[in-house]
């Protein structure tokens, strides 16, 4: 089987899996517990802590919360953060359902949210951006990498703008794209919060981390024992975290060898996408080149999906939380015309995947576009 859906989810790797099964198996105690073992484990939390903003370049005043997810992170920085009623809220317009739903919460509550528009390739228009800051804005949320089609969003730049327009402005962007794939210096972002997953990069499902710069003050979303600086109380998942940690570190470790062996594959499949005048690649040369999206003018996304299926060969359509949804509203965020709406498919790359494979899906793609293209 090839798997070429690698920005819904990773397979876990064997290493991190290991860390995972030792702590759940051998070091299981809760890290609450005033006795040797539970303390013990409290510090090796502390320490992945500390290497996961090591590693991001932190500074020694910023934090990081252990969630469950990119997505807990997202809501948490979105309702969590201090604002002040009736101010207004700025997100793109291709942001992960996750930001886009609980901003529609917020909305309910009485905030103005705004959306900044993108282009085709899911990069935020920095000239719209900049009519939209004010000083009544008190928090802006821009995801890092487009996990649609992997564009790069210049989150440094937008948010000295935001910080310009008022020092009150709170800056969340959504990372989980990024983190472990291309590299980050969140001193030198600048932004007041930043999404991670660990999922993503080879660790376990049910893992994330919110980074929070300065210690700023967050609401919970869930009470309870004050775990997690009192922020997300819970036992912590052990397990997951100091699984995450390691699958962080090691990717890093790896990170431009992972890049140039994935740039190989993204160039491969790009110049072939290329030669199609009905195929719309929406993926920037210079993005991540994890992630390369291209439309389908008069062939459904999920069509193609299902059909390379049958090769033995997965893709995504797109992301993964709402590719079972009737939604809309990315492809009119990306300005898709037509023909192209509907015929979104996204194929996501790992360091693992091979450039036999890539000549694979190039052979089984075009029989399957020739015969779908001959019913239409």
């Amino acid at each position: 089987m090839i798997y070429f859906d690698n920005a819904a989810t990773t397979k876990c790797s064997s290493e991190a899996l290991d860390i995972y099964n030792e702590y759940a198996r051998d070091y299981f105690y809760n890290p609450s517990t005033l006795y040797a073992q539970g303390v013990k484990v409290k510090r090796e939390i502390n320490q992945a802590r500390t290497d996961i903003l090591n590693i991001i370049n932190a500074s020694s005043s910023d934090n990081l919360i252990f969630t469950s997810s990119g997505t807990e992170s997202n809501v948490t920085a979105l309702l969590g953060t201090k604002k002040k009623p009736g101010t207004r809220i700025i997100i793109s317009a291709s942001e992960h359902n996750s930001v886009y739903q609980t901003s529609m919460e917020l909305k309910r509550r009485g905030f103005e949210v705004v959306f900044v528009p993108v282009d085709s390739r899911g990069l935020v228009n920095v000239d719209a951006f900049s009519t939209l800051l004010s000083k009544n804005v008190s928090l802006v949320s821009i995801m890092h990498v487009n996990n649609e089609t992997g564009g790069i969003n210049n989150i440094k730049k937008l948010a000295e703008m935001a910080k310009k327009a008022s020092r009150d402005i709170l800056f969340h962007s959504d990372g989980v794209q990024a983190l472990g794939k291309i590299k980050i210096d969140i001193t030198d972002l600048g932004v007041d919060f930043y999404s991670c997953s660990a999922h993503k990069i080879e660790g376990p499902k049910g893992c994330g981390a919110l980074f929070i710069k300065n210690n700023q003050y967050i609401a919970p979303l869930i009470w309870g024992g004050g775990q997690e600086f009192n922020i997300r109380s819970s036992t912590e998942n052990v397990p997951a975290i100091m699984s995450f940690s390691y699958a962080l570190r090691n990717s890093y470790k790896s990170l431009d060898e992972n890049l140039k062996k994935v740039n190989l594959l993204f160039n491969i499949l790009y110049d072939y996408f290329s030669t199609y005048k009905d195929v719309k690649i929406l993926s920037p040369h210079n993005g991540s080149p994890y992630i390369l999206t291209v439309s389908l003018a008069g062939i459904r996304g999920e069509v193609m999906q299902h059909a390379l299926e049958t090769e033995d060969i997965l893709i995504g359509t797109g992301s993964a939380c709402v590719s079972n949804k009737k939604n809309k509203r990315i492809p009119e965020a990306l300005n898709l015309e037509t023909p192209f709406a509907n015929g979104l498919i996204r194929i996501s790359f790992n360091h693992n995947n091979t450039t036999e494979e890539a000549s694979r899906f190039i052979t089984s793609f075009e029989k399957i576009y020739k015969k779908l293209s001959n019913h239409n």
